[in-house]
């Protein structure tokens, strides 16, 4: 998971609590009808969107995208240029 994801968590989470344990009470900010119509609208509007099939793919490519490693972009180039180089295409000009 990459730093900023956990950053944004922390500061999500932290804003939060910190509005509720300002003076607001917990009730406030919990409304079990408002989450019933925001989730089952957002589970409507994917099913309206999107074939089953692509709707069968979410749980994957969300696990993909909260625990894929990210890899180092100038590492690959790097590797790249020296296949390149081995194939004789980095050699220069004649």
């Amino acid at each position: 998971m990459d730093i900023a994801t956990i950053i944004g968590l922390v500061l999500a989470i932290a804003a939060i609590l910190g509005s509720i344990l300002s003076g607001g009470s917990l009730a406030a900010f919990i409304d079990v009808p408002s989450i019933l119509v925001v989730g089952g609208g957002v589970i409507a509007a994917i099913f309206i969107k999107w074939p089953m099939d692509q709707i069968k793919l979410l749980v994957t490519i969300y696990l993909k995208s909260i625990l894929n490693t990210a890899t180092d972009p100038k590492g690959e180039c790097v590797g790249k240029k020296k296949k390149n180089y081995r194939e004789g295409g980095g050699r220069g000009r004649a």
